[in-house]
């Protein structure tokens, strides 16, 4: 149906942006194009929402400040969990998306609840995908079922975050 169809080119849209993201990274290392991150994080939420998902965004703090890295690392996590709760649940769905700026590093939580998908394939790359982008900034992830939701949980510590960049550019460039 049209979920199915809105939910798909969703899916398809974070895979070709996932593509991009090392360059993305690369060219605002060097200071240019604009940034996808904190900031874009409402009009995220606003794009799922048309998908008929019902979506909650709490913010404490403002991301001023936040390294470049973790502001990205952080829009990416917010979306792969919401694209996850799209792909594996039926509408109607709900996902409660906090992030909380405040102290030394950026703690989101999605917790999402709906009725799973018969259809639902497994495991793909998403969470071990959002796992190494919280463990490359020094942090940590963690997604699994919480009672009748599934919660995925990530810290961001900012004093590692250039640390991290540093690894992920050896990594890139080995």
């Amino acid at each position: 149906g049209d979920d199915a169809d809105a939910a798909l080119s969703i899916i398809a849209e974070t895979a070709r942006r996932a593509l991009s993201d090392v360059r993305d990274v690369l060219e605002r290392i060097d200071g240019d194009g604009p940034a996808l991150g904190a900031r874009d994080l409402p009009d995220l939420i606003e794009t799922v929402k048309s998908t008929g998902l019902d979506v909650r965004m709490s913010f404490s703090g403002e991301p001023e400040g936040v390294p470049t890295v973790v502001s990205l690392a952080a829009y990416r996590i917010v979306q792969e969990a919401l694209t996850n709760t799209l792909r594996h649940t039926v509408a109607p769905a709900v996902a409660d998306v906090t992030i909380d700026w405040r102290g030394a590093g950026a703690v989101i939580v999605v917790a999402s609840s709906g009725e799973a998908r018969s259809d639902s394939a497994g495991a793909g790359r998403g969470i071990a995908g959002m796992t190494e982008r919280a463990r490359l900034l020094g942090g940590w992830l963690s997604a699994g079922p919480s009672g009748d939701e599934f919660v995925v949980t990530a810290t961001l510590p900012y004093p590692n975050a250039l640390a991290g960049a540093a690894e992920l550019l050896d990594e890139a460039l080995a």
